[in-house]
Formats: structure tokens, sequence, C-alpha cells
């Protein structure tokens, strides 16, 4: 089941190659409780979005949701508060 009025909208930089764009930037509407019961499970999700041969070293998330939402996801609220909403992967880290 999906979260209601619930979406990310996200900005993923990959390493720059030869003929590619540095940056990628969509929205994800369909996220499920399952995906936001950790971290771990949502970056696992948001790289499924991805091309999987493109380095990723970030991972920049804007969350667009109410207060009671972010409230009753502490994943959210992690991202929100403590991790602005930022990932570093690879050579970023």
């Amino acid at each position: 089941m999906f979260v209601k009025n619930l979406s990310i909208n996200v900005i993923a930089t990959f390493e720059l190659g030869e003929y590619e764009e540095q940056q990628e930037i969509f929205d994800i509407k369909f996220l499920t409780k399952k995906v936001l019961k950790s971290k771990k499970s949502l970056i696992e999700y948001i790289k499924l979005q991805l091309d999987p041969h493109r380095e990723l070293v970030k991972l920049s998330l804007c969350w667009n949701c109410s207060e009671d939402i972010v409230n009753q996801y502490p994943t959210i609220k992690k991202s929100i508060f403590k991790d602005n909403g930022k990932y570093f992967f690879g050579s970023w880290a």
C-alpha cells in the first residue's frame, strides 16, 4: 500500500562520464511503508530507479509531505533533520 500525499524530488549526481550528464532529476510518487522502514531500504529503492552502470556519488532528496507524515515515519524525519536530505557514495563518501 502506498503512503498518500507523499513524494520525493530526487537529484542523483554521478561521476562525470565522457558523454553523460552529471545529474539526473526525477520525482518518486509511489512509496510504501516497507520502503520507508529504514534509510537502507529507502536508498536501495531509489537506486533501483537509476542506471546501474553509472557511478552514483550523491543523492539529494526533497520531501514533499505534511508535518504529520514526517512525524509518522522516523526515516523521513532523520533524512530531513539529521542527514539534510544528502547521501554520499563512492569517491564522495
